[in-house]
C-alpha cells in the first residue's frame, strides 16, 4: 500500500522563522540585554511578529524617527563595521 505524495503546501508544517535578541538590539539600538529585560517584562513577545513590530514601532518614536522606518532598514542592512 503507499501514499499519496501531498501536493506542494499541503499537508506541511509552517515555516518557521528565527530571530534573536541580538537582532532585535541592532534594530532597535538597544543593547543586547536590555532587550532581554524588555521581553521579560512582558514589553513585547519575541515570537510574535506584531508584538515585535510595535515594539521596534515605540522605540523609533522614542528616538524621534517615527516616519523615518527606511532609515532605519538602510542601517540594518549595512555591514557591521
Amino acid at each position: 500500500m503507499s501514499v499519496a505524495k501531498k501536493g506542494f503546501g499541503k499537508g506541511r508544517s509552517p515555516t518557521k522563522f528565527s530571530f534573536t535578541y541580538e537582532d532585535y538590539a541592532g534594530l532597535t539600538g538597544l543593547s543586547t540585554e536590555a532587550v532581554r529585560k524588555h521581553a521579560q517584562r512582558g514589553n513585547f513577545d519575541p515570537e510574535d511578529l506584531v508584538s515585535v513590530l510595535e515594539f521596534i514601532q515605540e522605540r523609533l518614536k522614542r528616538r524621534g524617527q517615527s516616519d523615518e522606518i527606511e532609515a532605519l532598514l538602510r542601517e540594518a542592512r549595512e555591514p557591521a563595521r
